[in-house]
């Protein structure tokens, strides 16, 4: 290969590298992204279980729905809405804005 063709694509690359609005500063690894979608999941499910527990069924619920957004094959997450939307329907629900 010619020197200049090997030093053009040396460029590019590092071009595409270190410039703003690149590959490698504004796109996470799709392992990192996968981790934090899977993290934010975990949080979720807890701060929902936790409104459960109070008995606050209705904040529960959107915090499940967020869970099935994120992963809809999340069956606990249903389980747990369905949970939710029958105790709102059924009026088994803690006023929180007193």
């Amino acid at each position: 290969m010619k020197p200049w063709i090997r030093a053009c694509g040396l460029l590019t690359a590092a071009f595409l590298l270190t410039a703003p609005g690149g590959y490698s500063q504004d796109r996470p690894a799709p392992a990192v992204e996968a981790e934090s979608l899977a993290r934010t999941a975990i949080d979720l499910m807890g701060h929902g279980k936790r409104l459960l527990g109070q008995g606050d069924a209705r904040h529960a619920a959107m915090e499940f729905e967020k869970v099935i957004q994120f992963d809809p094959s999340n069956s606990a997450a249903a389980d747990l809405l369905s949970q939710c939307i029958a105790a709102v329907s059924c009026g088994v629900v803690q006023d929180t804005t007193r």
